[in-house]
């Protein structure tokens, strides 16, 4: 049986550490933990390409074109407020809907995919099964939500309204009773 290219490892190709995949169930997005983005503002050019060029571990001379470790692209820098920022640089801090998409690109390097990983283009679409309520009535969440907002509501226009009546009341020295109207 031939192994799944998705069970290896990722490392990130800058610092060489183990990239984890995070699903979010809620969500259905997909993105990672471990690798480090390039897509950053830098202080100027030169710090940019010792911090790119591996993360400090090779120098690339002013001048030598630096490429993005997964696409291949070559990396420019563009003038922005702070400093510079490469253009052309994958950032594998996106968060995807598709995770077949997240595992092509994420695992790339060079402009090449491993063999065995590919996009599905229909992930996420519908699958024809739609669904519907048994009734044409509020959800729960949706009902339970108003409940907690009304019942906020009442607590703080009691809260305001005991705290006005105290504030006057110490005002006026004379224990009366005082009527607050809150809106």
């Amino acid at each position: 049986m031939a192994e799944d290219p998705r069970d290896k490892p990722i490392e990130c190709p800058y610092t060489g550490k183990t990239v984890h995949r995070e699903h979010c169930m809620k969500t259905s997005l997909t993105y990672q933990r471990g690798a480090w983005s390039p897509n950053r503002v830098f202080k100027d050019e030169a710090t940019a390409r010792v911090q790119m060029s591996r993360r400090g571990l090779k120098w690339l001379p002013e001048g030598t074109e630096l490429h993005c470790p997964y696409t291949g692209a070559k990396i420019t820098f563009e003038a922005v407020g702070g400093g510079v920022r490469p253009v052309g640089a994958f950032d594998p801090d996106r968060v995807y809907s598709n995770g077949t998409e997240f595992e092509y690109r994420i695992r790339m390097r060079d402009g090449v995919a491993p063999a065995g990983i590919e996009i599905d283009p229909t992930h996420g679409q519908s699958s024809g099964i739609q669904v519907r309520y048994a009734e044409d009535r509020k959800p729960f969440e949706l009902k339970q939500f108003e409940q907690q907002q009304e019942a906020g509501a009442a607590v703080t226009k009691v809260s305001a309204e005991n705290y006005a009546e105290k504030a006057v009341g110490k005002t006026l020295k004379k224990p009366k009773k005082i009527r607050v109207v809150v809106p």
